[in-house]
């Protein structure tokens, strides 16, 4: 399935758009039905830059980014995940957490993967997508879970990958009693095993009548950064589920390895007693101006009970997991640990330039 997490609200007309995109091969296979006018993202005399939600006679979702300028109009299509998309008079920039995938719009190819600039290159990538139907009219369950992953010498980096698929996808059935991953599975049989736990606890539950809706699991990895050296690794992981209501739910972490060890870096490997004194009060002015100084500290106040690989236990109070970017330290809050659901996965990017001092000697870029 290709998909985003963006939705669009109506700022073009759906006649014009066709009209836009007809001079790429990628358009032909979208209708008149099956097109979402999406926002703008950029307008000058000679050039207007928009987006588009549609589906393919297969029901395939995809986003499009058209260009109409004074001589021409084009198309792109975007494949893979992101959760915003910006544009300029030159460049069209897709984000996804602190990711940034740019690209020129006057060289912009047919398709473009995001997810080739976000991940490290030599990764293996992991896909595994089922789709489960019943015969119960609109009861039908998805399962789709990308990884791109390197290989490492420890099993302790598989594990937390593995984990946190597990940790996902125990939102679904928390009354049922599936088979679980087991640390010997590698990250494609344990998607792969999950795939056909997910189709047995989907169809027991329509089964037994307990529901008539569709059930969604998606999972999204991806290696972000390598230190110089090769010693450090970072992993960001995106989780989605939906199991009806309002909302599905969703997390997110980045997290960072050591590669000859396997260990999930931690408050104490990445900062100095002394630099995370300064960290910490960088972040907390940061979800304080955030929240709008409802929350002023950098800690949770409650024990986590979800995802508990994603937060750290340092002198005595809860923090999310630091991890290691390009940039900076990154610090990942789950939905409702500092807002609401509607604020999202929030992201907050301590620059390195702010934090000269602070990190472990070993570790410091």
């Amino acid at each position: 399935m290709k998909k985003s997490l963006l939705f669009f609200a109506a700022a073009l007309g759906v006649g014009s758009l066709l009209t836009a995109c007809g001079s790429k091969s990628t358009t032909t296979e979208f209708s008149d039905d099956t097109v979402t006018p999406g926002d703008t993202l950029f307008a000058s005399p000679g050039l207007v830059v928009t987006t588009a939600y549609a589906a393919d006679d297969d029901g395939d979702v995809s986003t499009l980014i058209v260009r109409t300028t004074a001589a021409a109009s084009d198309t792109t299509e975007i494949e893979g995940m992101f959760t915003g998309i910006t544009a300029d008079s030159l460049n069209v920039k897709l984000s996804f957490g602190v990711d940034t995938a740019t690209y020129v719009l006057a060289s912009l190819p047919e398709e473009i993967k995001p997810v080739e600039q976000f991940a490290l290159t030599g990764a293996l990538k992991v896909d595994e997508d089922k789709t489960v139907t019943t015969n119960v009219d609109g009861a039908t369950g998805y399962f789709d879970a990308t990884v791109y992953v390197r290989r490492h010498p420890k099993l302790d980096v598989t594990n937390f990958l593995t984990a946190s698929l597990q940790s996902s996808f125990d939102k679904l059935f928390p009354q049922q009693t599936l088979d679980r991953v087991t640390p010997e599975m590698d990250v494609e049989q344990a998607a792969d095993f999950l795939a056909d736990q997910f189709d047995k606890g989907y169809k027991t539950l329509v089964a037994t009548g307990d529901i008539t809706l569709p059930y969604t699991y998606e999972a999204f990895y991806y290696p972000d950064y390598q230190s110089e050296d090769g010693s450090l690794i970072t992993y960001h992981l995106y989780n989605q589920t939906f199991t009806g209501g309002a909302h599905g739910n969703e997390n997110a972490v980045y997290v960072t390895f050591d590669a000859k060890a396997g260990k999930a870096l931690g408050i104490e490997e990445i900062f100095t007693a002394k630099g995370f004194e300064k960290a910490e009060q960088l972040l907390a002015a940061k979800v304080a101006s955030a929240t709008e100084g409802a929350i002023e500290s950098a800690y949770l106040p409650d024990a986590v009970t979800d995802y508990p690989t994603y937060y750290v236990n340092y002198r005595g109070k809860l923090y999310p997991r630091p991890a290691l970017t390009d940039n900076g330290v990154v610090f990942v809050y789950q939905p409702y640990d500092i807002s609401s659901y509607a604020d999202g996965i929030r992201y907050f990017l301590l620059p390195y330039s702010e934090l000269d001092g602070c990190l472990n000697p070993a570790l410091a870029k």
